[in-house]
């Protein structure tokens, strides 16, 4: 093992040249892979316009997609205080630039502690006896509810029920909320090539 590093060690004193390209290549390499991680670093998530609801009016509107949810809507507050905006996905199985092939799919929205907490992740504790909010509390707290029936507006907070099945909040990750997602593929029907496609208010403006 001794002679064999020995011989390499002989080859590279008598080739300097080689010896030089090759450590000028591992450092290029190396601040290539520094590079990266700093650009990696220095990238920021550029929020784009969404479609929003306003559950007092039944109306889309448009805001960034890094809102959290539920936000201001235009009509104001619902008449329990809070914001009245939720996330509305648009869909289109075809084309998404015609109106008339565009569906509201579902709704989206936190709950008021699991928004609280994603909106300011660095505040205080609240009390002694606050706990760090945990992954399967924040799943607990997104909330979907199904598309609302035409010339129904909804309105209900999270912890309203009553006896519509559209105005029912449930968690996103659960069996009620899986269904409320394949809803939005029975649309398109049962043909392999055809997906819901997710719309965005600048591939043309117009309500869902």
């Amino acid at each position: 093992m001794a002679t064999k590093k020995k011989k390499i060690r002989q080859f590279l004193n008598q080739n300097s040249t080689i010896s030089t390209i090759a450590a000028v290549a591992l450092l290029v390499a190396a601040l290539g892979a520094i590079v990266v991680q700093l650009r990696e670093e220095e990238y920021e998530y550029e929020p784009v316009p969404v479609w929003y609801y306003d559950l007092n009016t039944g109306e889309l509107f448009v805001a960034k997609s890094d809102r959290i949810p539920p936000i201001e809507a235009p009509s104001g507050r619902l008449p329990s205080g809070m914001p009245a905006g939720v996330r509305a996905h648009v869909f289109s199985c075809g084309d998404c630039e015609n109106p008339d092939e565009r569906f509201l799919g579902f709704l989206e929205m936190y709950t008021k502690e699991v928004r609280d907490q994603l909106t300011n992740p660095e505040q205080p504790d609240q009390g002694p006896d606050s706990e760090p909010i945990t992954q399967m509390r924040i799943e607990e707290g997104h909330l979907i509810r199904s598309a609302p029936k035409k010339g129904k507006t909804g309105g209900l907070g999270p912890q309203s029920r009553g006896d519509d099945e559209d105005a029912k909040w449930v968690p996103m990750e659960s069996q009620q909320g899986y269904k409320i997602q394949r809803q939005v593929q029975e649309r398109c029907g049962d043909k392999e090539d055809v997906y819901p496609e997710p719309c965005r208010p600048d591939a043309g403006g117009g309500d869902a």
